[in-house]
């Protein structure tokens, strides 16, 4: 027990986990995980932006100087293999189908052309 207290969260982690976001700052994520991390960089792909909210499970990476979040579990509900689907918590969402179209908060839908069409 006392050993384990005296380790660093990198020593405690020694392979990829999960956590949950138990608060999300400008400074960073704090998780719980192996050992509670404050100041927690979050990475994604370039051009992607996220304020993730608290209680949402992240994938954990040890690091050479600490941990870092690599992103959110993924739910692909009402995705077809190929779709994208971009929300957020306060519910907008826009849609990439497999066809080409674009649905922008379930209602507004673009097709593949660029024209506008009836709401779905």
């Amino acid at each position: 027990m006392w050993l384990s207290q005296q380790l660093t969260p990198n020593e405690q982690m020694r392979q990829a986990e999960r956590g949950t976001v138990t608060l999300n700052t400008a400074d960073g994520l704090e998780t719980e995980g192996t050992a509670s991390t404050r100041h927690m960089a979050l990475y994604a792909p370039y051009g992607y932006r996220a304020a993730v909210p608290v209680g949402e499970e992240v994938l954990l990476l040890p690091l050479a100087d600490g941990i870092a979040a690599a992103g959110t579990r993924v739910c692909t509900d009402g995705l077809q293999a190929g779709e994208v689907a971009l929300t957020s918590a306060g519910g907008a969402s826009l849609l990439l189908k497999n066809d080409g179209t674009v649905v922008i908060n379930g209602a507004l839908v673009i097709n593949k052309e660029g024209q506008l069409q009836n709401g779905t």
